[in-house]
C-alpha cells in the first residue's frame, strides 16, 4: 500500500509543471490549483493541506541534501538518512541552494542557462557551469578559509591580475580593429584604382 506522502511525491513527479521552473506552465497558478484539487479529490483531503505537505517534503529534501555536505548541516543527522530521499531525487536539479551550499560542487546543477555571475545561480533554475566556473568555485572554498587579512590580500591580487588581463585584452582588440580598418582602407583604395 502506498503511503499518503509517497502518493504526493509520485503525483508531483508526474506533473513536472508543479516543480520545474523552466516548464511553460510553471507560473500558471490556476492550472496548479486545479491539479492539486484533482489529487485532493482522490485522497479525500483539502488541497491546501496537500500543498503544505509537499512544501514540508521539499524542505526536508533540501535539509537532506545539506546534511550530505561538509558544512554545518552535515551535523544534522536527522536528515542524513531521510526515508524519502530516494523518491525525491527527481527534485535534485530544482532545489534552491543557498550560498553556503555552493562550496560543495557535487550538488551543483550541471545543465543550464546562466553563468556563474548571474543571480540565477542561487535560485531554483538550473545553471550550466563550465570548466572555468568550476575552477573558480573550487578555489572559493580555499579562499573563504583564509584569515580576514589574507583574504583581503588575495582578493586584491586577483583583482590586479584580472584588471591587467582586461587591459591587455582591450589593447589587443583595439590593435586588431586598427589593423582590420587599415586593411579595409587599402582594399578600398586598390579597388577604386582599378576602375
Amino acid at each position: 500500500m502506498v503511503s499518503p506522502l509517497e502518493q504526493i511525491i509520485n503525483f508531483v513527479k508526474e506533473n513536472d509543471f508543479l516543480y520545474d521552473s523552466s516548464h511553460p506552465m510553471y507560473k500558471d497558478s490556476r492550472a496548479k490549483d486545479k491539479k492539486w484539487k484533482e489529487l485532493a479529490a482522490v485522497m479525500d483531503k483539502d488541497s491546501e493541506i496537500l500543498k503544505g505537505q509537499w512544501k514540508n517534503l521539499k524542505d526536508s529534501y533540501n535539509r537532506h541534501l545539506k546534511s550530505q555536505t561538509n558544512d554545518i548541516w552535515s551535523a544534522t543527522k536527522k536528515y542524513h538518512n531521510w526515508q524519502w530521499a530516494k523518491q525525491m531525487e527527481f527534485m535534485k536539479p530544482h532545489v534552491a541552494f543557498t550560498q553556503s551550499n555552493m562550496r560543495n560542487l557535487k550538488y551543483l546543477p550541471t545543465e543550464t542557462k546562466c553563468q556563474i555571475g548571474d543571480d540565477k545561480l542561487s535560485s531554483n533554475r538550473k545553471c550550466h557551469l563550465d570548466a572555468v566556473d568550476h575552477l573558480f568555485l573550487s578555489w572559493a572554498k580555499t579562499v573563504k578559509s583564509f584569515s580576514p587579512r589574507r583574504l583581503l590580500e588575495t582578493k586584491m591580487q586577483i583583482s590586479n591580475i584580472i584588471m591587467q588581463q582586461e587591459g591587455e585584452q582591450l589593447e589587443e582588440e583595439m590593435e586588431n580593429h586598427r589593423q582590420s580598418a587599415s586593411h579595409a582602407t587599402v582594399f578600398s583604395l586598390d579597388t577604386s584604382l582599378n576602375i
